[in-house]
């Protein structure tokens, strides 16, 4: 467990350790609508991707429609 034994080095440089005081709050207020956004782009993409391999579905059954039509010539 040598990785447990790095706790104990002496910190190197400047950098700083990690402490339990919290960050100092925001400044400017919260966004109201970032989410109503964020669900939209989620919901066009989920229509999108449907679309999508709808499409790829639709390629597939052509594609086996033109074989069994060559195919039976």
């Amino acid at each position: 467990m040598i990785h447990h034994s790095t706790l104990f080095l002496a910190n190197e440089g400047g950098i700083s350790q990690a402490t339990t005081i919290s960050p100092p709050a925001s400044t400017r207020p919260a966004c109201r609508w970032q989410a109503p956004r964020i669900s939209v782009r989620f919901v066009v993409g989920v229509v999108l991707n449907a679309a999508g391999f709808g499409m790829l579905l639709a390629g597939c059954w052509f594609s086996l429609q033109l074989m069994q039509a060559f195919l039976s010539l």
